[in-house]
């Protein structure tokens, strides 16, 4: 089997829920679905439009951990996947526009090991919350050029769901995509696998 770098989304992709809107619609205001349309139609950054629907949570760190525990449902497939991937001790990275605080908890409750995430990090200060990022502006496309400069032998996996996910699908070898980055990528005429769960990408990796 070729070498693989494994390069993976949260959010819609890993599991079923967009973990971060569920987090935001139950504990912050309305007003977060403004910043997110204007990040959408570029009159705000990603980052100014995180730090802004961060700012606007309220609840305590057990609440959030307590309502994502209950809102991360794995993508079938998912649990096999990785385990494929550990037999064959391929690199495993978590690419995130979402957060690292409840990734870590979906990593710890499913007892997996040789993970590394990439993503925003919350940290509570104060009576509220803030969020740094692992390379700013943060682009996965960039993320992605720093993960093979780590691994330059070996072809980069890039699976993904969404709009944020298209930089680093284009610096990738292969590419598995569903919904809002398939069609981006069809628009670009870019080869993608088109992928429903896990499975599929067993079958076109492992078998």
């Amino acid at each position: 089997m070729e070498e693989y770098v494994i390069v993976c989304d949260f959010d819609g992709t890993m599991v079923e829920e967009q973990v971060d809107f569920m987090l935001f619609d139950k504990y912050a205001s309305p007003f977060w679905h403004d910043l997110e349309e204007m990040r959408i139609d570029n009159l705000l950054s990603y980052e100014d439009a995180m730090k802004g629907e961060i700012m606007l949570l309220k609840c305590s760190e057990k609440e959030i951990e307590d309502f994502v525990n209950a809102h991360m449902t794995p993508r079938r497939g998912l649990t096999e996947f990785k385990k494929r991937c550990d037999d064959a001790h391929l690199p495993f990275y978590i690419v995130s526009a979402g957060l690292d605080y409840y990734i870590k908890l979906f990593i710890k409750n499913n007892k997996w090991n040789n993970v590394e995430i990439i993503a925003p990090s919350l940290k509570k200060e104060g009576g509220g919350y803030t969020v740094t990022y692992p390379v700013t502006p943060y682009s996965k496309g960039t993320v992605v050029k720093n993960i093979r400069r780590k691994h330059p032998s070996k072809k980069i996996v890039f699976m993904g769901d969404g709009s944020l996910d298209l930089e680093g699908a284009l610096e990738a070898d292969i590419i598995f995509a569903r919904r809002k980055l398939k069609d981006m990528l069809l628009e670009r005429k870019k080869d993608f696998y088109s992928f429903e769960d896990f499975n599929d990408a067993i079958h076109m990796l492992f078998e």
